[in-house]
């Protein structure tokens, strides 16, 4: 089985910090906290859209009253072959759940892959019997492809939360949009008083190292802490504009992801 790896990734964990490659060959950092118990839209295109549900610290860590972490992931993606005749019984739904370890596609535990989606178990015990949880490992890891359009990420699960690691994103359309998709595969420049132009916007930016989760040496554009925790003046609206309803929803203030997916 193939697993797409590049050395520029897309991240999002702890805090949670967002890592989006640009495409002038760098590297964009933010953080956005968010709300706990809210599911956000992290990715939207017209043939796939990733949720997240956004969880408070774990037990006994004291992080601060708005510190939030990735929970539970929600995938959905348009077929090729349906493309915009998709109806509900087409799309492929998949679930990834942080408390228990698991991966559920098209409602099924047992089922890790079909014609459209594969799911590559890394550092763990899949049983098939019981659903296919992750077991072993420190920090036990999945990686999703999704083959049209050509996407792969990480999900690496770290006590009760996740983080994710988009580590293909050449699939994704240039007007993609949440929280990460905004950025994916936009034109970028850095003027010479230290200021990110993209999407219509001036981000005053530092270079630093990029986060830890990214387990990765590259340099990144990190926004400037005057943005505040909210990613205000960094996204397009505010925050709340990217609250779905469930982790399977794609409807949103910017959605992309046009197909019906209600029974």
């Amino acid at each position: 089985m193939h697993v797409y790896i590049s050395y520029r990734m897309t991240g999002m964990g702890m805090d949670p910090h967002f890592a989006v490659p640009l495409l002038n060959g760098q590297d964009m950092c933010f953080s956005l906290q968010g709300e706990p118990y809210f599911a956000f839209n992290l990715i939207s295109d017209p043939v796939i859209s990733i949720n997240s549900y956004f969880i408070p610290p774990e037990s006994g860590q004291d992080l601060g009253d708005n510190a939030t972490f990735l929970g539970d992931i929600g995938i959905l993606v348009k077929p090729e072959e349906c493309q915009d005749r998709c109806d509900a019984n087409d799309i492929i739904k998949i679930v990834i759940s942080a408390a228990d370890r698991s991966v559920m596609l098209q409602g099924s535990r047992t089922k890790l892959k079909d014609r459209h989606v594969k799911v590559l178990v890394q550092n763990a015990t899949a049983t098939t019997k019981q659903g296919n949880v992750l077991e072993n490992g420190d920090h036990p890891s999945l990686t999703v492809i999704v083959k049209q359009p050509s996407v792969a990420f990480k999900v690496q699960f770290v006590n009760e939360h996740i983080d994710l690691i988009v580590q293909d994103s050449s699939g994704i359309s240039s007007n993609a949009h949440g929280i990460m998709g905004q950025f994916l595969r936009r034109q970028a420049e850095i003027t010479n008083d230290g200021f990110l132009k993209v999407n219509g916007k001036k981000i005053r930016v530092v270079k630093d190292d990029a986060w830890e989760f990214l387990h990765t040496n590259a340099e990144c554009l990190h926004a400037k802490p005057s943005f505040g925790i909210q990613a205000d003046g960094i996204i397009e609206g505010r925050y709340t504009d990217y609250i779905v309803e469930g982790l399977l929803s794609p409807d949103f203030e910017y959605s992309k992801f046009t197909a019906p997916i209600k029974q």
